[in-house]
């Protein structure tokens, strides 16, 4: 008897909806030269999916881009923080399945 095996990828798609609150900010990111919504880590690790442990690693690494203001407020770039995101989840499906990014 010969096995067959059948493999299902089902995809999904999420949308967040940030209302416009003091946690938003647009302003010129100065890494990625263009206009840019900055946001709380906060608000950046309910995107992600993951703790603000997470997003403050990604600060230290200079893994995605911020401004601090003059009272110690954090703010992160959305663009940059949307491409590190797909950067690491490509990367973990690849992990997944064996396959190498590089």
């Amino acid at each position: 008897m010969k096995w067959r095996r059948t493999e299902i990828t089902i995809e999904t798609q999420q949308r967040l909806i940030l209302r416009k609150t003091s946690s938003l900010l647009a302003r010129r990111c100065e890494q990625c030269a263009v206009e840019s919504t900055m946001i709380s880590p906060e608000d950046a690790a309910l995107i992600c999916g993951s703790g603000t442990r997470a997003i403050y690693r990604w600060l230290e690494t200079e893994t995605i881009h911020f401004v601090e203001t003059s009272r110690g407020t954090v703010h992160i770039c959305l663009n940059s923080l949307l491409q590190a995101h797909n950067t690491a989840r490509v990367a973990t499906a690849a992990d997944v399945h064996g396959h190498s990014t590089a």
